[in-house]
């Protein structure tokens, strides 16, 4: 030991030779801890049936297995570890990022279908979240043939977990025909429904809705097919649309009752002044921007009803005709950007057609253009909320068709067969970078929800709004 001191002690300058044992005593006993077995103490039975029965516990693991499970298919472009249900709360007004890459063509990303809840359904609506871009929404029909589940489903997914498994799963009684985000309340999802109910889910609750409406006449009693949430951080309503003609503008902590009722009804074209108004069977609604007032309704009788919610005009409509057949989708231009495009809508319907409106235009000049290149009825519009002359369509034949004004008004820019039956839905990513689509069920596989890159339309030139005005002007 003396040895082993002194070679200690020069090993270690102006260290006397005890201390230098002394050291080298507790290195050796500490070696000798380190190799002593580890000891296992296992609970007991009765107290671990306690644990894993607990509340805390489940509540542990559902908060750790989606991490987990992100990180077995870890993609650098999203933070693996992001919590929707508590961390959209501080992420203020900044947007998700998508994936990046720029491609010249429409291109497949990814697919979401889980046959235990997909199958049989089709998807009745698309949407990604305002704050996450890595977040999409997809509501779904009740299971058509060979399935007795009726209740409705609103499936949550995420860009970063492809293992198969939703981020959420939200049920009711009635099946879903429309369905959002809650972009002043991040953790919020809200439905309307087929019986008329409106539904509220929290992702920090369960499977249920906290809120519904009751079934009474006091809301709606028809299949509630749009809805928009309108107004800003501090002043926000629900405001929803259904096939009887009434419009219900609803506070989202209470929906009891609605706290505004407009019945939409209007005589038909040409009609005498004393001719009775009929209701309005709205398929669709839009409100342009931040306008809360002013809003655009698509009907099941080929017409779409421009109207105001409260003024000296409520009740007044301005109509815009010359579709054939049912509108099925209603997208006003973004107000994002250097010029104000905001009166340029498009319109899709069951005539095979996208026809793009000036809604402040005279009357006789109002309709701009036709777009004639499906060969089937196009189920949805969407104008993207980045590039000022793009958008996309989907149709009946199961293609997504992207178009850009300023190249050609005549052909789009790209097509993509999606599915071999129906498409029902789409929807764009905030920062414009990917387009979500949703099917219909068919015989051999249910609703699908379909992601591809959209990134060569997300990146607008400085010139390019610009030259959108004068492409919307030769029009």
């Amino acid at each position: 030991s003396l040895v082993g001191g002194v070679h200690a002690a020069a090993a270690v300058p102006g260290m006397s030779a005890p201390a230098a044992e002394v050291r080298h005593a507790e290195e050796e006993a500490a070696a000798a801890e380190e190799e002593e077995e580890i000891v296992i103490h296992e609970i007991p039975d009765g107290e671990r049936e306690e644990v894993l029965e607990s509340r805390t516990f489940h509540q542990f693991l559902d908060q750790t297995i989606v991490p987990l499970e992100r990180i077995l298919r870890v993609n650098k472009q999203y933070d693996v570890l992001v919590d929707y249900a508590r961390d959209l709360e501080q992420l203020g007004e900044a947007e998700g990022k998508g994936v990046d890459g720029r491609t010249g063509e429409l291109k497949f990303a990814m697919e979401f279908y889980k046959e235990s809840f997909s199958r049989y359904r089709s998807v009745t609506g698309v949407q990604f979240h305002p704050k996450q871009a890595d977040l999409v929404l997809a509501s779904y029909s009740e299971a058509t043939a060979g399935s007795q589940d009726s209740n409705g489903l609103v499936l949550l997914w995420s860009l970063q977990n492809t293992l198969d498994r939703p981020e959420f799963e939200f049920r009711c009684s009635s099946q879903v025909c429309a369905a959002a985000f809650n972009p002043f309340d991040a953790p919020i999802v809200v439905g309307g429904t087929y019986c008329g109910q409106i539904v509220v889910w929290d992702m920090r609750a369960k499977h249920y809705p906290v809120l519904q409406s009751p079934l009474s006449n006091v809301g709606h009693t028809h299949p509630v097919f749009s809805l928009q949430i309108i107004g800003s951080q501090h002043a926000n309503n629900l405001v929803s649309a259904s096939t009887d003609g009434r419009m219900c503008t609803w506070r989202l902590d209470d929906l009891r009752q609605p706290v505004d009722v407009h019945d939409l009804a209007a005589t038909a074209a040409n009609a005498a002044s004393s001719a009775p108004s009929t209701p309005i069977a709205v398929t669709c609604l839009e409100f342009g921007g931040a306008d809360t007032n002013a809003f655009l309704a698509g009907s099941e009788e080929n017409v779409i009803y421009r109207t105001f919610r409260h003024g000296s005009k409520k009740g007044e409509f301005t109509r815009f005709e010359g579709h054939a057949g049912p509108i099925t989708g209603l997208s006003a231009h973004p107000r994002e950007g250097p010029v104000d495009l905001s009166d340029y809508v498009l319109t899709s319907s069951m005539d095979w057609t996208v026809r793009l409106w000036n809604i402040k235009g005279e009357e006789g000049s109002r309709l701009l253009h036709t777009f004639e290149n499906s060969e089937d009825y196009i189920a949805d519009v969407k104008w993207s909320p980045v590039h000022p002359t793009v958008f996309a369509t989907a149709d009946g034949e199961g293609h997504v068709t992207l178009w850009d004004l300023a190249q050609d008004t005549e052909l789009p820019v790209c097509e993509e067969t999606v599915s071999k039956g129906a498409l029902n839905r789409l929807a764009w990513s905030p920062n414009g970078s990917h387009l979500a689509v949703g099917t219909t069920a068919s015989d051999d596989q249910g609703g699908t929800l379909r992601i591809y890159n959209a990134s060569n339309w997300a990146s607008p030139g400085a010139t390019q709004w610009a030259q959108a005005q004068t492409s919307f002007l030769a029009l």
